[in-house]
């Protein structure tokens, strides 16, 4: 009979421990996402603001320019779904915080004994659309650096 008490603490130390290492790795999960999100934003407007600056320091000769054009509307549509992705990812962080109070409100309505049973569980998951447009700003950073890339190969080529 002695060893329920101990198994029952043994088990609640672990579960204290796995909830506070799940705590530790969203929090990690979203600084990194926070990290990501950030270096895009500067890298595409950093890439779209020196490439408006420097084209005209080019010769008078601009060969490809849709190369150009293309390339600059890769950096904006990845400076986009950067920002769309942050906007949307606030909005389900406001409404996991409203449903995380929603049910504190529930849970100190109830009985203790019943309260004592009850378990706190966490929703881990990643956010599809904020997935998908993360994947959309990478890439279209990526072909942004491609497009300019090839705009400049070909006029140093042509000169």
């Amino acid at each position: 009979m002695n060893d329920q008490p101990i198994s029952r603490e043994k088990a609640a130390q672990t579960r204290r421990e796995l909830i506070s290492r799940l705590e530790f790795l969203l929090q990690k999960g979203f600084e990194q996402a926070y990290q990501l999100d950030k270096s895009l934003l500067t890298l595409s407007a950093g890439a779209l603001a020196l490439s408006l600056t420097f084209v005209g320091n080019l010769s008078g000769t601009k060969h490809c320019l849709v190369f150009l054009f293309v390339a600059w509307a890769f950096f904006t549509g990845s400076i986009v779904a950067v920002i769309f992705a942050m906007r949307k990812a606030q909005l389900k962080t406001h409404d996991s915080a409203r449903e995380t109070a929603d049910n504190l409100e529930q849970f100190s309505n109830l009985h203790d004994a019943l309260a004592a049973i009850m378990r706190a569980t966490f929703p881990v998951a990643t956010d599809s659309p904020v997935a998908r447009l993360n994947r959309i700003a990478i890439w279209s950073f990526l072909l942004g650096v491609v497009f300019l890339c090839l705009f400049v190969a070909s006029n140093l080529l042509a000169d």
